[in-house]
C-alpha cells in the first residue's frame, strides 16, 4: 500500500509508536527509583520512502497494545494534564493569593476540564520562580477584583461594594441574573443567614434564600462582609432593596441574632420576622 505525495515528501521515514513503547532503565545514581510509562508496548506504524522518494510506503503495522486503552486513561496522562502558559499564569495568581491547594486544583479542573491533580500542582510550584508574598490587604483587593470582574461579565447580574474610611473593602453584595427570576416566583418567604470561616479572609458570608414548590432552598442574593457592623448590615439590606421589591416579602426567617430587627423593619416593612428554632435550640 502506498501514499502518493510527489514533491511534498519531507521525511525519509516515519515511525508512529505508542507513548508506552520502549523500555526504561533506572540510572545507578543511588536515588529512589523513578516510575516510567515505557513498558515496551508493541503498537506501531512504520512508513518509509518508496521508489524515487515520491511516496511513503507503509512497511510495518502492529495495532495491538500490551496495556489497557480508554479515553479516561488518556485524559489522565501527564502530557494531557499539563497546563498551558495562560493556565500557569492563572495558577500562579491563585498561589500568590494564598489559596488552598485543593481549591486551586478544583478551579483548574472546572475551567480547563483537565485532570489536574494536587501532585501536578506541587510539581509546578517547584518550577515557578519565588514571588514576594502579597500583603494581606492587597490579597483581599485582588480577590474582590477577580469576583467583580467575573460577575460583571454578565450584564444581567447586579453587584455593589462598600469600602471603609481606610479604603478597604468592607462589603460586597451581588445578585445573579437567574436569581432575580427565582425571587419573583418564590420571594414571599425569604431566609437570611450567615456562615463564618468559609474563606481565607474570614469574611462573613450572608445568603438570602427562598424556597421553591419542592421546599428546596434557592439562593437569591449573596453578601460578603468584613464585620457585621451596623453600617455593613444596612448596606446589605439597602442593596437587596435596590434589586428586589421587598414589599412583596411576607415572612423573613432569621437565626437567633436579633440585633438587626430595626433594619429588617426598615427594609421589609410588610414582613413578619420568624426566628429559626434550630439556632435557638443550640444557644
Amino acid at each position: 500500500m502506498a501514499i502518493n505525495l510527489k514533491d511534498s515528501v519531507q521525511f525519509k521515514d516515519i515511525h508512529i509508536s505508542c507513548v508506552h513503547s520502549g523500555t526504561w532503565t533506572q540510572p545507578n545514581t543511588g536515588k529512589r527509583e523513578k516510575r516510567s510509562i515505557k513498558i515496551g508496548c508493541p503498537f506501531g506504524i512504520k512508513l518509509a520512502c518508496g521508489k524515487n522518494c515520491n511516496y511513503l510506503e507503509i512497511k510495518k503495522v502492529h495495532f495491538e497494545h500490551n496495556h489497557q486503552i480508554s479515553e479516561e486513561l488518556f485524559k489522565n496522562y501527564p502530557k494531557n494534564r499539563k497546563p498551558n502558559a495562560k493556565e500557569i499564569d492563572a495558577i500562579n495568581n491563585l498561589i500568590n493569593l494564598g489559596c488552598d491547594a485543593s481549591k486551586i486544583v478544583h478551579e483548574i479542573q472546572e475551567q480547563t476540564q483537565k485532570r489536574f491533580t494536587v501532585q501536578d500542582l506541587k510539581n509546578l510550584k517547584k518550577k515557578l520562580p519565588d514571588i514576594p508574598k502579597i500583603p494581606k490587604n492587597e490579597q483581599e483587593d485582588l480577590a474582590f477584583e477577580a469576583i467583580v470582574n467575573n460577575i460583571m461579565k454578565d450584564s444581567s447580574n447586579f453587584i455593589r461594594s462598600r469600602k471603609d474610611a481606610k479604603g478597604i473593602m468592607s462589603s460586597l453584595f451581588f445578585v445573579l441574573g437567574c436569581q432575580k427570576n427565582w425571587f419573583e416566583k418564590f420571594g414571599n418567604l425569604t431566609h437570611i443567614d450567615a456562615t463564618y470561616k468559609v474563606n481565607l479572609e474570614n469574611y462573613v458570608l450572608y445568603i438570602f434564600l427562598c424556597q421553591d414548590s419542592s421546599l428546596r432552598g434557592i439562593p437569591v442574593a449573596t453578601c460578603l462582609m468584613r464585620t457585621e457592623a451596623n453600617e455593613n448590615m444596612d448596606f446589605m439590606y439597602e442593596s437587596f432593596s435596590k434589586v428586589y421589591d421587598t414589599n412583596k416579602v411576607e415572612v423573613i426567617m432569621v437565626d437567633k441574632d436579633l440585633q438587626n430587627l430595626e433594619l429588617l423593619g426598615k427594609y421589609f416593612p410588610h414582613a413578619k420576622v420568624l426566628i429559626c428554632t434550630f439556632h435557638v435550640s443550640n444557644i
